[in-house]
């Protein structure tokens, strides 16, 4: 599957939780092969969740490539989730009894459907990447919870995704676990080519090139794309 420069716009977005307003006329645009960081108190797993095309927004679109996903049925949106991002999460859900090899080449045969030789190719570079090469026959249940996080970003990157969205996943960490997992997720951009969307635990301070949007209350409050010209030229 080639590496896919899109867009991803979430449009005028409502969503409640519990009954509970938790994203209010939620607009924001997403560039290729960019770092994104969202910071605030609330709202963001429900960012996180629209924008993944995990649940259909009540009001509004999300649109991918601009064109629009809301009247998508569940095959279609399915097939996008699977192709198109790839997620991180608290938990790394992987499978403990399987090598680490083995969860991460997983989602090439059941998504992209490549030969032995691709896979082959596709999972020494995302090991190589994340520092797991030689986990031919190391079961993950024997890792510590930094490395499968690892294989977990190992495994979201495998199939080339445009789109990788980070939940918490630094959550269980150690501050220097969590500075090298935080470091590696800055390289993916450049590296694979994918955006990166994150809500993270340890509080990190962003480059000038970094955005970081701040949610609060469900609706945007602050974007560091949108400073004033002066101000941009300090940070």
């Amino acid at each position: 599957m080639p590496r896919t420069s899109l867009t991803l716009e979430l449009r005028a977005v409502s969503h409640a939780h519990d009954g509970a307003p938790a994203l209010r006329d939620f607009s924001l645009t997403f560039a290729p092969a960019t770092f994104n960081l969202l910071a605030g108190d609330s709202g963001l797993a429900e960012v996180l969740l629209i924008a993944g095309l995990r649940a259909l927004p009540d009001a509004g679109d999300v649109l991918l490539g601009g064109k629009s996903t809301r009247d998508l049925d569940d095959n279609a949106r399915a097939d996008l989730r699977s192709r198109r991002f790839g997620y991180l999460f608290p938990a790394p859900y992987l499978l403990p009894a399987m090598t680490i090899v083995e969860n991460v080449a997983m989602p090439l045969f059941k998504i992209s459907g490549a030969g032995l030789d691709e896979a082959r190719d596709r999972t020494n570079e995302v090991l190589e990447f994340t520092g797991l090469t030689g986990g031919e026959r190391i079961s993950v249940g024997e890792l510590t919870p930094a490395e499968q996080q690892r294989v977990a970003l190992a495994r979201g990157l495998v199939h080339r995704p445009a789109f990788v969205l980070v939940e918490h996943a630094d959550a269980s960490l150690t501050d220097g676990e969590s500075a090298r997992f935080i470091e590696m997720l800055r390289e993916v951009p450049a590296r694979f080519h994918a955006t990166v969307i994150a809500a993270l635990s340890a509080p990190i301070v962003a480059t000038k090139r970094e955005r970081v949007i701040a949610v609060r209350d469900g609706a945007v409050c602050g974007d560091s794309l949108c400073l004033p010209a002066s101000e941009s030229s300090r940070s």
